[in-house]
C-alpha cells in the first residue's frame, strides 16, 4: 500500500495535501453474507474491512470513528 507523499512547493516548504473525512458507516464491506455466525467469518470481515480501510486511507481520507 502506497501513501500519498507530501509535494515540495518552491521555497523546499513541504504542502500536506487536502484530507477528506468519511464516516466508518461509509465504508461498505460485503463478505456475501448478511451476518456473522462463526469465527472464520469474523476473520473475513475484519479482512475485508480493512482492506477497505487501507483504500480509503490510501486516497487521503480520514476516517471518522
Amino acid at each position: 500500500i502506497r501513501l500519498s507523499t507530501p509535494v515540495p512547493k518552491g521555497g523546499g516548504e513541504v504542502q500536506e495535501p487536502t484530507p477528506h473525512y468519511i464516516t466508518k458507516a461509509a465504508i461498505k464491506v460485503d463478505i456475501g453474507k448478511t451476518e456473522l455466525r462463526t469465527e472464520e467469518d469474523v476473520n473475513k470481515y475484519v479482512a475485508a474491512l480493512k482492506e477497505a480501510m487501507m483504500k480509503e486511507i490510501t486516497n487521503n481520507k480520514r476516517i471518522t470513528i
